[in-house]
């Protein structure tokens, strides 16, 4: 019954083709605080590999929808480069209203990035949607972020891990996308002291919130607790929490992750702790060339 519920779950939430490689080998060792044990766990296999397919189609039709996006000739060039203003850390509200409303269409269709920018080859805010978001951030400038190092490290779509973000105040992802200049003709346009060939990056704050809240709407129908988690250990989806939460927080089990960086399998472990005894079965995923976890965590 629980195998056909969530089967049920993840067709019907989401009919969205996706391909996912992944490696499972029963005879691995399975740690745990008792003792090693060897067991097969086809049926956890499954769930775990439907949850993981859910979120990784999610967010790789997310990404599709941003890169499309990207080459849109709406977003090509930023000509108001001269109004952007530290007060409201980027351009007014009532300025590139055609980029606005063509951000804000993207949020629509896709409930779970939460804000959407446009920011300089140096760092600043352009602009951002909802203008509430832009309007709250602390200051103009986020060269300093892992999402504006990776872009420009890797001159190409960037994933970021989990963050607290200044947009929205709580955990997301930002998938950062490089911005062609249609006036450059591959040359690079100095702006600031910075010399690139790009308009800007379009960067997209992703809080999984819409996803968790159907994962938690269905989690009646299972004992499973799903979570997806960075490869720093830190948490993204519970799908146990009823409530966001606005504060980052590190995977309760993080030192699975900290004991196997070069997991390549899907591993089940057996842990004893004042939580009870638990079954924690991790699959390594890549994404964008970065390992992410989906965690399934199961009572005994």
């Amino acid at each position: 019954m629980i195998l056909s519920t969530i089967v049920i779950l993840f067709v019907l939430v989401l009919s969205i083709n996706y391909t996912l490689t992944f490696a499972l080998d029963n005879s691995a060792t399975l740690s745990n605080s008792t003792g090693i044990t060897n067991q097969g766990f086809s049926d956890e296999k499954i769930r775990l590999e439907q949850f993981s397919n859910f979120v990784t189609s999610k967010l790789n039709e997310t990404i599709s929808t941003l890169q499309v996006a990207s080459e849109n000739h709406i977003l090509n060039n930023f000509d108001y480069k001269a109004n952007v203003s530290e007060v409201l850390h980027g351009l007014p509200n009532d300025m590139e209203k055609s980029k606005r409303d063509f951000l804000s269409d993207i949020i629509k269709s896709n409930p779970d990035i939460a804000s959407i920018f446009l920011v300089l080859p140096n760092g600043n805010i352009y602009l951002g949607e909802p203008f509430s978001d832009q309007k709250q951030l602390p200051r103009l400038n986020f060269a300093d972020r892992e999402w504006y190092k990776g872009v420009n490290l890797k001159d190409g779509l960037y994933v970021s891990t989990v963050f607290s973000s200044a947009a929205i105040n709580a955990p997301a992802i930002a998938v950062a996308i490089p911005i062609i200049n249609s006036q450059s003709n591959g040359t690079s346009i100095q702006y600031n002291g910075v010399q690139s060939d790009k308009a800007g990056y379009l960067v997209a704050i992703m809080d999984f919130n819409y996803t968790r809240e159907l994962l938690f709407k269905y989690s009646d129908n299972t004992n499973d607790t799903f979570n997806l988690v960075d490869r720093n250990g830190t948490e993204l989806i519970n799908s146990n929490n009823s409530t966001y939460s606005t504060d980052l927080k590190s995977f309760y089990y993080k030192s699975i992750i900290n004991s196997d960086k070069n997991l390549k399998t899907i591993k089940k472990y057996e842990f004893n702790d004042e939580q009870g005894t638990k079954f924690i079965y991790l699959m390594p995923v890549t994404i964008t060339g970065n390992t992410w976890y989906m965690v399934m965590i199961s009572p005994r």
